[in-house]
């Protein structure tokens, strides 16, 4: 539950007082929902959101860097199979299912389900999934709905109201599913909270879980040393070859060389190959930091165009894996690949790491001596 501090309609945002150092970021037109809605209202809709006025916003995107987090007033609570809209009369489907007959099944499904005056998504999980699980799925999240109508209407802003689950739950929620074999658990508390979990949306599941208490499941299976990877600028590429990656506020550049890499038989085939290697690479890092926004890929220079659009392809196939959405421009003539990826957290570097006290983020220091003294 937040405060309206300003409302700019200049630039068709208002900035939203949530609780944190900085207030949220709320575009005007995101300001939709049902006028039947009793949780809206209060709300004046021909002349949108006032200053001081109480509004229920659900967080977008994490505060980072100098900027808030953006929010929305358009209410979205996911659960296994379904996401509930309890504001928007709406049916959607994931685009990651491409099979027609199943989502016009489902489309089915959710027009028999659907609550009056509210929206359902059916999330990929879903194509699997069976009448009763939905029917499980949207009890469990009209219940939870329940409870924040409940809390909004005792609630001061601004204020927390619902959080979403913690990170290892919200895993096993989005990702585990029967097409995992084992889940290895090397904490007991943890296995607890995921065992009970489970126990509410996918009893099946459970048996797939084991507890390992004593065993240290990062260190076994290298994920220590892959997360010391992730955090390099410097990647190096199974032929020689090697990429770069440097993150500013702007955007994020890529730049891919081949390195150690001189191929055998000609530099066109060299080059092809540290970019096909490249492009694999890539994707897995951008996917693996968690890199959002602008990034701009500079593959090495490609003189025949059946060799780009190889290059293109092999890195636009490895894209279909993402779970963020991502929008790609072609190669161009500079061997140039401007695309732009969903932020969804704050990234694993600003996770991980903090600029350096002494360059202050730029990653250079002054020479002694260099600069006139006055």
């Amino acid at each position: 539950m937040g405060k309206v501090q300003s409302v700019l309609k200049g630039i068709g945002a208002a900035f939203v007082n949530i609780g944190l150092k900085k207030n949220g970021f709320l575009y005007l037109e995101d300001n939709v929902f049902s006028k039947d809605n009793s949780i809206f209202s209060e709300f004046d809709l021909n002349n949108s959101l006032k200053v001081n006025q109480k509004v229920l916003v659900q967080g977008v995107k994490d505060p980072k860097g100098p900027k808030g987090a953006k929010i929305t007033t358009q209410i979205a609570l996911p659960g296994r199979f379904l996401v509930l809209l309890p504001t928007i009369d709406f049916i959607g489907i994931s685009r990651k299912i491409d099979d027609e007959e199943i989502r016009n099944k489902l489309y089915e499904i959710g027009e028999k389900i659907k609550p009056e005056r509210m929206g359902l998504i059916f999330r990929t999980i879903s194509k699997n999934a069976e009448p009763e699980d939905f029917e499980k799925d949207l009890g469990y999240l009209l219940s939870l709905w329940d409870e924040i109508t409940f809390k909004v209407s005792q609630a001061k802003a601004p204020s927390l109201i619902y959080k979403e689950l913690n990170r290892i739950i919200k895993i096993v929620r989005d990702i585990f599913s029967s097409d995992f074999s084992l889940l290895y658990v090397d904490q007991e508390e943890i296995y607890r909270e995921i065992i009970s979990f489970l126990d509410k949306v996918s009893p099946e599941l459970k048996e797939r879980v084991h507890l390992r208490k004593d065993e240290n499941l990062f260190e076994k299976y290298g994920v220590n040393s892959e997360i010391e990877n992730i955090l390099k600028k410097e990647i190096w590429l199974r032929s020689g070859g090697y990429i770069t990656i440097d993150s500013t506020e702007a955007l994020t550049a890529i730049d891919v060389n081949t390195g150690k890499y001189i191929g055998v038989d000609n530099s066109e085939e060299t080059i092809l190959k540290t970019n096909i290697e490249a492009a694999e690479e890539i994707v897995r890092q951008i996917r693996l930091r968690d890199t959002g926004g602008i990034i701009v890929i500079d593959f090495i220079g490609m003189k025949k165009s059946e060799h780009k659009e190889k290059v293109f392809e092999v890195f636009n196939k490895a894209l279909l894996n993402d779970r963020a959405k991502v929008k790609v421009t072609e190669i161009s003539s500079l061997g140039l690949v401007e695309m732009t990826r969903q932020s969804i957290g704050e990234g694993l570097l600003n996770l991980f790491l903090e600029p350096c006290p002494q360059c202050k983020g730029t990653g250079y220091i002054l020479k002694e001596n260099k600069i006139a003294k006055v």
